[in-house]
């Protein structure tokens, strides 16, 4: 066996151990009695699968929230009732039928596994091999920010679409056409990330002569539709039932409306609200009507991020566990702060950012459990978005369609 093989093999077995070592900690500390995110799809699928109950059906719940709370929810508290498309439970396949708690440790395990899978990924994506100390920084943001831990621990769905995205761009970039569909067409189980990302995407690829994008996509949503409705025929409408419902016991706005109703009486502040949104998505319009209309791709990367950036301002209903779609902007910002060999500012100023959003959480957290405060949802995408309009020049060197070729 030569070295090359030895260390392989040696790689595999770490892997593999780490797998197994780190959801048995997670089964070992409880940390699943956190997930309540996924219990509601667990019991979905699991009487699903097993009964013929629908998973939109109000005994699943019921029994979410006596299993979470012990008791029916408050009106104040969220009902964890099951509100994603029926293909859903699809993917959460042969867990339905483990324990809750097997079943929530092994998810937990994948998000985080997908999480490290995300990073490398994007990387890939850019062509960029950081330096260790660089690379030791992007881990430690990856999987200890706080938009990582609290998705992790919560067992949340948006890392699935996250990793789908960042899937999408990586196969994009190096023109596997038919992959980059297909992720797109799973990543819609969390609409509220790619409403605006997936249409774009789409409308691009048929500008720019990459239609097989579109074709791979439409093939496969319509396969999730179509068995969707086959197994369940009114999926659909008790799935908008319950989308509609379930603003009345989540009390989470958009930064936009956060924002605009600071200072101002209701009704200017929906105008404001309204506003400000069109004035947020005029630099996204702008870049695709470049990117679709006149078929300029440059900066393919940065308009992505700009876009998500403004969907996550305006959409009118996200957590702050779906902030992990920016990760993208954070690692092209470190790679920017390596070549200008701004050692202190990417080790410690990216340390210091980490503590500091843990802080502002724990310092404004409500009373009420598993809420945040509006300040939370406001500062990072915030952030982001004005950082992208502000170092959008330095972006022109972040040609994720020609790094993938070597032009």
């Amino acid at each position: 066996m030569t070295q090359r093989q030895l260390a392989i093999v040696l790689i595999i077995l770490t892997l593999v151990g780490f797998i197994i070592g780190s959801t048995y900690a997670i089964y070992d500390q409880e940390l699943i009695k956190g997930s309540t995110d996924i219990y509601p799809t667990w019991y979905g699928a699991k009487h699903f699968w097993e009964d013929g109950l629908s998973p939109y059906d109000d005994r699943v719940g019921e029994a979410s929230q006596q299993a979470i709370y012990g008791r029916p929810a408050t009106a104040t508290e969220d009902e964890v009732r099951f509100v994603y498309p029926l293909y859903f439970i699809f993917y959460f396949g042969p867990l339905g039928f483990l324990s809750f708690e097997l079943a929530a440790s092994i998810f937990m395990e994948i998000l985080l596994l997908l999480m490290g899978a995300t990073l490398a990924l994007s990387l890939y994506t850019l062509r960029w091999l950081p330096k260790p100390l660089t690379l030791g920084i992007s881990i430690l943001y990856t999987l200890v920010s706080y938009f990582s831990v609290r998705g992790l621990l919560l067992g949340q769905p948006a890392f699935l679409a996250f990793g789908l995205h960042i899937g999408a761009y990586w196969a994009i970039a190096h023109r596997h056409d038919r992959a980059a569909g297909i992720l797109l067409a799973l990543s819609t189980i969390k609409p509220q990330t790619g409403y605006l990302i997936v249409p774009l995407l789409l409308l691009w690829a048929w500008q720019n002569d990459r239609r097989s994008i579109v074709y791979s996509f439409g093939s496969m949503f319509g396969a999730l539709l179509g068995v969707s409705w086959i197994l369940l025929p009114s999926w659909f409408g008790e799935w908008m039932e319950r989308v509609f419902h379930y603003s009345s016991y989540v009390a989470n706005f958009p930064t936009t409306h956060i924002i605009s109703h600071l200072i101002l009486p209701e009704q200017l502040g929906d105008i404001a609200q309204a506003l400000l949104s069109i004035f947020i998505l005029v630099p996204v319009a702008h870049f695709w009507w470049r990117a679709i209309v006149l078929r300029d791709s440059q900066s393919l990367l940065w308009g992505l991020m700009l876009t998500m950036a403004a969907s996550l301002l305006i959409s009118p209903r996200v957590a702050t566990t779906s902030y992990v779609e920016l990760n993208p902007v954070v690692y092209v910002a470190l790679m920017f702060l390596e070549k200008r060999r701004l050692w202190g500012w990417l080790s410690v100023g990216t340390i210091a950012f980490m503590v500091a959003y843990w802080i502002l959480h724990i310092a404004t957290v409500p009373e009420e459990v598993g809420r945040e405060a509006p300040i939370v949802y406001v500062v990072f995408p915030t952030i982001i978005y004005l950082w992208l309009l502000v170092q959008q020049s330095a972006w022109k060197d972040v040609d994720i369609l020609k790094a993938a070729h070597g032009n």
